[in-house]
């Protein structure tokens, strides 16, 4: 079948490559392509003309699949970032909790320490008049310093007439606080109090020996008990007199 109006010689008889094409494979009769006056140059573009076609046609395959290779690729990174999002807030959930609880453990670490200043060092009444000090576990500055002064004010409240430290519980003993009883020893003297210490371990005596400290006038036995009940007898005999 031949066109009716031939696409080579008018190019406004196709609407687009694929219509040339298709008009091309159609007309059979085309006297360019078929016959004695048939042109060479005719079939070589024709011939060209259909190699062009069919990359066209790959070309816009590729480019399609390519296209949605690229809308497949902004839906799995979109995906990501969602899951990283989830992360990120996730992990700033888990850091402020993390925040919170470690507040919440100092918190109750100071409280705890404060509670152990406050009994570290008790102020026990045995005996009217006598006061025992029992001396627990590490001894810091800032214990020594608090126990001397809450030591000399109930004493110099109660009037006691004896003061025992028992040194039984007490772990370490540096020069610092070695310096510091022996000063305590020395004020509660100056009060007219007299003071024995207790549970002088072998360790503890060398290390005040070691260190020079001086313990005027104090009294030392093996435990609290021996010292309770010297006193007592003391009180005794005083009281027979």
């Amino acid at each position: 079948m031949r066109c009716a109006q031939c696409v080579i010689e008018n190019p406004e008889a196709s609407t687009g490559i694929e219509d040339f094409h298709e008009k091309i494979e159609q007309c059979n009769e085309c006297p360019l392509r078929e016959g004695p006056e048939a042109s060479p140059v005719v079939r070589m573009l024709i011939q060209r003309h259909k190699e062009a076609a069919r990359a066209v046609r790959k070309f816009g395959g590729r480019a399609r699949a390519a296209e949605a290779y690229a809308r497949d690729l902004d839906t799995a990174i979109s995906r990501q970032e969602a899951k990283i999002q989830v992360l990120e807030n996730f992990q700033k959930v888990s850091a402020e909790s993390a925040d919170t609880a470690l507040k919440e453990k100092m918190a109750l670490v100071e409280e705890k320490e404060a509670a152990i200043r406050k009994l570290g060092a008790p102020i026990i009444h045995v005996l009217e008049g006598v006061v025992v000090l029992p001396l627990i576990g590490e001894l810091d500055a800032e214990r020594a310093e608090a126990m001397t002064g809450k030591l000399l004010e109930t004493v110099a409240r109660i009037g006691a007439t004896h003061i025992v430290l028992d040194l039984t519980g007490i772990s370490t003993l540096n020069s610092d606080i070695a310096e510091l009883l022996g000063r305590v020893a020395r004020a509660v003297r100056l009060l007219g109090t007299d003071i024995l210490l207790t549970g002088m371990r072998a360790e503890l005596a060398r290390t005040v020996v070691m260190l020079d400290v001086e313990f005027r006038d104090v009294r030392t036995l093996p435990t609290l008990k021996d010292a309770v009940q010297l006193i007592s007898r003391d009180k005794r005999r005083a009281r027979s007199m």
